[in-house]
């Protein structure tokens, strides 16, 4: 069964290069390795490099910003049988690709999530348990092989036929901040027949880059703003709106985190969740 491996990255060069150089020291390799650069300005030092390790790579460049975007570009660009997608600021562990084509094996398994070890110091995770009304926790387990209701974005492999019957992930055009497509994409493999788990040895770190990717955000109350509409796209894909407000609730931390601490009270700052919300819902 081959595998293609796609990393999306948005600035940030140095950690993505030696996010390759993790991949070619693993012992498994992927059948392709993609990269889907969202970088505007690319610099020298990595254009050299692309052009440099153009029979090991294959490079797509993209103008438009989005985590969702360039997920279904790397779906289209690949041609294996799976596609595992890592962040673009990992280390990788040696079992990687081994442990996440193991199960595929099983007809009925059509998504695989790995481990992820956190740099700063947060117990590691291994997707992720949607709750009645919605609201998505990590799921700590990582003792043992399990079914879960979310996908992690940054250790996930799945198959590409099912990928691609199901339309890709969900995107917002525009919105540098895309978060829950995973969730999302997770229920409708489920919903398609096929079983989603945890595989606590296909494991990586993650660095937790403090610049680049969706952190890219010039302004942090748009950052917010796109958050919210994030979470309101996915609840009302996925819930009935008598759930809504039990969802808000879940929600009350980064709410009040915008409209006090980024936003200082101020009316844009203030009606960004609810501005979201009125998009999300139309």
């Amino acid at each position: 069964m081959t595998l293609s491996l796609a990393i999306c990255t948005l600035n940030r060069p140095e950690i993505l290069i030696q996010t390759i150089k993790d991949v070619w020291a693993l012992p498994t390799q992927p059948d392709e390795l993609i990269i889907i650069d969202q970088t505007e300005n690319l610099p020298d030092h990595l254009a050299e490099f692309y052009k440099k390790f153009s029979s090991k790579l294959k490079v797509v460049r993209m103008k438009a910003k989005g985590l969702g975007q360039a997920r279904n570009r790397a779906i289209k660009e690949a041609s294996s049988d799976l596609i595992l997608f890592i962040d673009d600021d990992v280390r990788l562990k040696a079992d990687l690709i081994k442990y996440h084509k193991l199960h595929f094996t099983e007809q009925d398994v059509g998504a695989v999530v790995g481990r992820v070890d956190d740099a700063l110091g947060d117990p590691p995770s291994c997707g992720g348990r949607v709750n009645w009304f919605g609201k998505v926790t990590v799921d700590r387990d990582v003792s043992q092989v399990h079914p879960v209701e979310s996908l992690s974005g940054g250790n996930m492999a799945m198959r590409l036929d099912l990928l691609r019957s199901l339309g890709g992930f969900w995107s917002l055009a525009g919105n540098l901040v895309q978060l829950r497509e995973e969730t999302d994409m997770a229920m409708r493999i489920k919903k398609a027949g096929y079983k989603v788990i945890c595989e606590p040895r296909a494991s990586l770190l993650h660095l937790a880059h403090k610049s680049g990717g969706t952190r890219s955000a010039p302004d942090r109350i748009d950052w917010y703003h796109d958050l919210f509409f994030s979470e309101f796209k996915y609840f009302f894909r996925n819930f009935p709106k008598w759930k809504l407000p039990f969802y808000v609730l879940g929600l009350a931390r980064p709410i009040l985190a915008c409209a006090i601490y980024y936003g200082k009270f101020s009316p844009r700052a203030i009606s960004a969740p609810w501005r979201a919300m009125r998009k999300a819902w139309q």
